[in-house]
């Protein structure tokens, strides 16, 4: 014993920094934990809207968002990060005796993006040469990109040879502008111009920008168009109107990696009605007006959204209350059109978008949410709290890791950082990507 303590004596400075050591390592793994944890049930609210390409969308009403946000999961439930997570009990369909197999091409299907105008036709060369090598050369699904401005012929063909072996086309999404308003009554054409900043007998332009009652924030009539497009207008569009199935991703959404699992098949074999990259990415806290709408095309509003262990999501509904969720990602998901175009999802998509034309808080991201959400309650025959069948899945919670950087990060993931411009974006990948050099080295190059 006298040993022992005559060792320590002599070696208290060593023992000392060693426990210093321990010590500052401990706190280091509480933090990052609680990071974590933080980045699933603490979404990130304000992201900038100020340009019409290339945002995230993340709110629905600025005057129902706050940073201090409620928790989205139940007290029962687990918030974890997003992490792959050993298949289920039950028999799905997307299982690593999948990750080889060749792959079968499915009726009804399309890929998706939307832009401006043609000014775009490099971003959306290099977005569609990346996507068929990492998936639509085995499948060769159609491609429609929708334009709010007119294309020139050669600009189109163009696009189209670079999608080849694809067919790929070029759709309007609506009349001009000019024409849109002109079918607008007086009063909602004064309202539109009050909203916007422009000059006396100036004529309103997509570029011009615009406020909204109580919103802080100004948005272009683009890309305020765009969110009412993508909430309401583009699931009837004639376009798409063959096609059950759509793969969206955003022309600034970059695949990174060859797919080894075909989404598609997962989505078609589970009779789903969203696939979705990220949750939650925005939020609607508290919104009255929302609430209302529920009720009237649901006969019920939604006061939360509770998580399960495997990241599998579900409403949780209350009647006559204001509405609180957080949102999908708005930069890559899968959808059951046929889902979204029966009747009872087109009256709430229609009085969501209709309080005024040209409305940045016509979110495509609740939209999406909210509509996949209310379908999953009405297929489980209206039950409250966890659903027997999911038909809202996370891709990565279910074994799919499709790496497509958007906002500098992988699937929605924060700590899986990512180069959001090409070419640097093509370099950095292309050193593991077999066969991307020369595939889309020359496309991606002229940016």
């Amino acid at each position: 014993m006298t040993n022992a303590y005559s060792w320590g004596r002599s070696h208290r400075g060593q023992i000392a920094s060693v426990i210093f050591t321990c010590s500052i390592l401990g706190l280091a793994n509480v933090w990052y934990a609680c990071t974590q944890i933080h980045d699933i049930t603490h979404p990130r609210v304000h992201d900038s809207i100020d340009t019409a390409v290339d945002v995230e969308h993340t709110i629905t009403s600025t005057a129902n968002i706050t940073t201090e946000e409620p928790t989205l999961v139940s007290q029962e439930e687990t918030s974890v990060d997003i992490v792959p997570v050993p298949a289920p009990a039950s028999p799905i369909h997307n299982s690593d005796s999948n990750a080889n197999a060749p792959f079968e091409r499915y009726d009804g299907v399309v890929i998706v993006t939307k832009v401006l105008w043609s000014k775009d036709i490099q971003t959306l060369k290099n977005w569609i040469c990346l996507i068929n090598h990492a998936y639509n050369d085995k499948v060769k699904y159609d491609v429609v990109v929708f334009t709010t401005m007119p294309w020139d012929d050669a600009d189109i063909a163009q696009l189209q040879k670079a999608a080849l072996p694809a067919k790929l086309t070029v759709a309007l999404e609506a009349p001009p502008l000019e024409e849109q308003m002109a079918a607008m009554t007086k009063e909602e054409v004064q309202f539109l111009y009050d909203r916007c900043e422009h000059e006396a007998n100036e004529t309103l332009t997509w570029m011009h920008y615009c406020t909204e009652p109580g919103s802080k924030h100004k948005t272009n009539l683009g890309y305020s168009w765009q969110a009412e497009f993508r909430a309401y207008h583009i699931w009837t569009h004639p376009a798409i109107k063959e096609y059950k199935y759509m793969m969206w991703l955003d022309t600034d959404a970059m695949v990174g990696t060859n797919w080894d699992i075909d989404p598609i098949k997962v989505m078609i074999e589970n009779d789903l009605t969203v696939m979705y990259a990220g949750w939650p990415k925005g939020l609607t806290n508290g919104d009255i007006a929302l609430g209302d709408k529920l009720m009237q095309a649901y006969n019920t509003s939604i006061c939360g959204v509770g998580k399960d262990k495997r990241n599998q999501i579900h409403a949780q509904v209350c009647k006559d209350e204001p509405a609180t969720l957080g949102h999908f990602a708005g930069m890559h998901h899968i959808t059951n059109l046929h889902v979204f175009r029966k009747d009872v999802h087109q009256k709430f998509l229609k009085a969501f978008t209709g309080d005024y034309r040209f409305s940045r808080q016509s979110d495509d991201q609740a939209a999406v949410t909210i509509v996949g959400l209310m379908e999953q309650y009405i297929q489980n025959n209206y039950t409250d709290g966890v659903p027997k069948k999911y038909t809202l899945w996370h891709q990565r919670s279910n074994n799919m890791t499709m790496k497509i950087s958007h906002h500098r990060m992988y699937d929605c993931v924060r700590r899986e950082k990512a180069i959001r411009r090409n070419p640097k974006f093509f370099n950095h990948v292309k050193g593991n990507w077999t066969g991307l050099e020369e595939r889309c080295g020359a496309i991606i190059r002229n940016e």
